[in-house]
């Protein structure tokens, strides 16, 4: 059944959490970092790398227009971002590649995601469908690219550092390093020119359904962090000139 997404957050599974975001410098950083152990762990991504940070790179979508773009600075509480992610930059290596619609309703976000094959990503890209695929969000990723006229504006790539509770709370908390952008039309071009997002600023997202742990708020409280709007998406088409980002 595809996924109706017209309908009340409620009724959809249950993959909804509330998401906040902060700016923050090195000395928060290190702060931070320093008092996770005692409630928090790395995620696996995390502790496999050398670096204990792994890549992320994503593709994002949008209309000619760039509606979901406008939708996100005009404030719009309900709207829909289309992007495919892989945390690789090799095709040859067949990265782990997923398609994801990611929804806002109101205050909360659900996420929706299914990997595929680097096969089926360049099948993708060149027929705009998936070969017979059964899978309701790639239905629904093909449903909206065709009655949206969807098209791969910006890559967006980072060094991501994941955390995930001790306990049954179900929060996880990431760090972003190094964020940076470029207009592209596929997940792997052959060259690419980056521009760095926030030189000296690292980006903390803290994901929940309850209330956020205590712990961790008297800690955001103590460094006088503030809440801030931060669509790497945005930020994306903000930085590249216009004529550049459309394909």
């Amino acid at each position: 059944m595809s996924i109706n997404f017209s309908e009340p957050i409620e009724e959809l599974d249950s993959n909804w959490r509330f998401e906040t975001k902060y700016r923050i410098n090195t000395l928060e950083y290190y702060a931070i970092k320093n008092a996770l152990p005692l409630y928090m762990k790395p995620d696996l991504y995390t502790q496999l790398k050398p670096s204990k940070r792994y890549l992320v790179r994503s593709l994002y979508f949008d209309t000619r227009d760039y509606r979901m773009y406008t939708e996100k600075i005009d404030g719009i509480c309900n709207r829909i971002k289309f992007r495919i992610r892989t945390y690789g930059t090799d095709p040859s290596e067949e990265p782990d590649i997923r398609v994801e619609m990611k929804v806002r309703k109101g205050n909360t976000m659900e996420k929706y995601g299914c990997f595929v094959s680097c096969e089926d990503y360049q099948g993708f890209m060149k027929n705009w469908c998936w070969d017979s695929s059964e899978d309701p969000v790639l239905n629904e990723f093909t449903r909206y690219l065709h009655k949206w006229d969807l098209l791969p504006k910006t890559l967006v790539q980072y060094d991501r550092e994941g955390y995930h509770s001790r306990f049954q709370d179900k929060v996880r908390l990431t760090f972003d390093h190094r964020i940076k952008s470029a207009p592209s039309d596929d997940l792997f071009p052959k060259s690419i020119f980056w521009r760095r997002h926030y030189f000296s600023q690292i980006v903390l997202e803290i994901k929940h359904q309850g209330n956020m742990p205590g712990w961790l708020n008297q800690l955001i409280q103590s460094y006088q962090m503030k809440v801030i709007p931060n669509s790497k998406y945005a930020n994306s088409i903000e930085i590249a000139p216009r004529d550049i980002a459309i394909n």
